[in-house]
């Protein structure tokens, strides 16, 4: 009798705490971040985040970003933080982390009257000061503090001959705080440092292949030249090292696989697993104000096996530093030949191997065709039956109350038959594909580009209102001008483009919402034609 008290006992303690568990609200995560989706830096501080918050169930991100590095005027700047307030005034969230110094700077600006008392993790805050805090509770984080003085330090040791230091620099925020802190140090160093930091690449590209034996390159954020073109952290350190004759040193692993010698190196994911785990204890119930703000550097010494080989580095490579790319030994390599030489599988395991991969390859296929289904073969755009069947679903949604509103933009490629009659079809899928990518890098990882046919092709915007909408497609045409005139071809890149918002009460369906876009670019294109354009 006792026992079966006891088992009673033991089910009814189950069944409740499995009814706790399973009622769990699942924690809301705003991640704000400086610079946009695509980023290498920005990324992988995402990625370092989810690594330590990977559980789905108990966690809802909600990504944005201001996409400053690409758009730096102050009236951007202005522009974005009114739309952050009008797109974020009275959203609530359990947590909120801000990555780069814009972001930081806005929450600075505007976050006790938007989310009150919210937790906060900030992280990459360059030139911080615990003074800009003094005035907030329950925010804490990680400082950008990367080792500019390791990486000089070891520079110095490998090049024995060293005498001039060029630093490689732009002048957006972040620029501007490194070019700072270098002046803080200068003076610890017999070298002559000299700063490209207002300057266009092509002429960065012309000095640095004409650099001399005594000097040495230390590349920090270059993300924009004078002339305001962009480029990727990849891009950067490939032209770079592509005409440099010396070697080139960093501190952020941004650059290292791609040409950078090495240095005192931030890994920008483990960056963002130490973010994440912060925000791990904070989502787990401990109070931010224990935990305190980290300014010490997370940096490891890192070197690329195939840039210490090129100039001939040998010595000075401090103990525990990791080597990227360098070869595997040729014993451990027959090793593992010998290994597997013994281990001589049984013939009916051989058999069963065989099955297994020829149905993998079957399920492979079978998922590459239904992909291939629903893109366009050109583009890789969604199929117009894509595009309507997502559109379909977003009205259902507006319908019934999962969402309020969304966006879609209806646009038409300018001269298309132009391009292709007079310089073949060719030339026109060209012209389409430069239209595409554009359109792409500009639009959210949420946002679907569906091409209708032809030269028509629509954008679907979730949860997005017409002004946000224009705000995009405003950010597309800024980038069509920017190849326009960068562009050695023999036409322009145009784009005729309507936008119509829907929400819960619009009386019409998807093929009418289109039809509607379809009016307002026609409307366009009917005025460019009329001013000769």
């Amino acid at each position: 009798m006792k026992n079966l008290k006891f088992i009673s006992l033991v089910i009814i303690l189950l069944i409740f705490v499995s009814i706790k568990v399973s009622g769990e609200e699942e924690k809301k995560i705003l991640v704000l971040n400086s610079y946009h989706h695509g980023m290498t830096w920005t990324d992988n501080i995402e990625k370092g985040i989810k690594n330590e918050l990977s559980d789905a169930d108990k966690y809802n991100f909600y990504i944005d970003y201001m996409d400053t590095i690409r758009n730096n005027s102050k009236e951007y700047i202005n522009s974005i933080d009114n739309f952050m307030k009008d797109k974020y005034i009275g959203k609530s969230f359990d947590l909120i982390i801000l990555t780069d110094n814009d972001a930081f700077d806005f929450y600075i600006k505007y976050g006790k009257t938007l989310f009150g008392d919210t937790p906060v993790v900030f992280c990459g805050i360059n030139n911080f000061e615990d003074s800009s805090i003094k005035d907030f509770d329950n925010i804490t984080g990680l400082t950008e503090q990367f080792d500019v003085k390791g990486t000089i330090d070891i520079a110095v040791k490998q090049n024995k001959s060293l005498k001039n230091l060029v630093i490689i620099n732009d002048d957006s925020t972040t620029g501007r705080a490194n070019r700072s802190m270098i002046n803080q140090i200068m003076k610890d160093y017999n070298l002559n440092f000299i700063f490209y930091d207002n300057i266009n690449m092509d002429d960065i590209l012309k000095d640095v292949a004409t650099l001399k034996s005594d000097t040495a390159i230390l590349l920090m954020t270059f993300i924009h030249d004078k002339s305001n073109n962009t480029f990727s952290y990849e891009k950067v350190i490939k032209l770079i090292s592509a005409k440099s004759s010396v070697p080139i040193y960093g501190v952020w692993d941004l650059y290292i696989p791609y040409g950078l010698l090495g240095g005192h190196i931030l890994d920008s994911v483990k960056y963002g697993e130490n973010v994440g785990i912060i925000a791990k204890r904070i989502l787990n119930g401990e109070s931010v104000n224990s935990i305190p703000v980290i300014k010490t550097s997370l940096s490891t010494y890192m070197f690329d096996y195939n840039m210490l080989k090129k100039f001939n580095i040998k010595d000075s490579i401090p103990e525990g530093s990791i080597i990227l790319n360098k070869p595997i030994p040729f014993y451990i390599q027959h090793q593992v030949l010998l290994i597997i030489s013994t281990l001589f599988l049984i013939f009916l395991s051989l058999v069963l191997v065989f099955y297994k991969k020829k149905l993998k390859k079957s399920q492979k296929e079978n998922k590459k065709l239904s992909y291939l289904a629903t893109r366009d073969s050109l583009t890789n755009a969604i199929n117009r039956r894509e595009g309507i069947e997502i559109l379909d679903n977003l009205i259902a949604g507006c319908k019934a109350g999962s969402s309020n509103t969304f966006s879609i933009c209806y646009m038409d490629i300018d001269n298309l038959k132009m391009v292709n009659d007079k310089f073949g079809h060719s030339q026109g899928d060209n012209y389409i594909l430069n239209c595409c990518r554009i359109i792409i890098n500009n639009i959210r990882e949420r946002d679907s580009l569906c091409r209708l046919g032809g030269d028509e092709f629509l954008l679907i915007f979730p949860d997005t209102d017409k002004i946000a909408a224009r705000n995009i497609y405003r950010r597309i045409s800024t980038d069509i001008n920017v190849f326009n005139n960068t562009s050695s071809l023999n036409y322009q890149l145009g784009l005729s483009h309507g936008i119509q918002e829907y929400h819960k009460d619009s009386p019409f369906d998807s093929l009418e919402l289109i039809k509607i876009a379809d009016s307002k670019m026609y409307r366009e294109k009917k005025a460019k034609k009329e001013a000769g354009r």
